[in-house]
């Protein structure tokens, strides 16, 4: 079962890091908007 713990925990960290890229530059796009809208 260990082996099993340790395969789902480094797919679900190579999901994060797969993830991450495009999380961030979702966040600065919705940063630009904001920021264009306040000014």
């Amino acid at each position: 079962t260990e082996n099993t713990t340790l395969l789902h925990s480094v797919h679900r960290a190579n999901t994060c890091v797969r993830i991450t890229p495009s999380l961030m530059k979702l966040k600065i796009h919705l940063i630009s908007i904001v920021m264009y809208k306040a000014s």
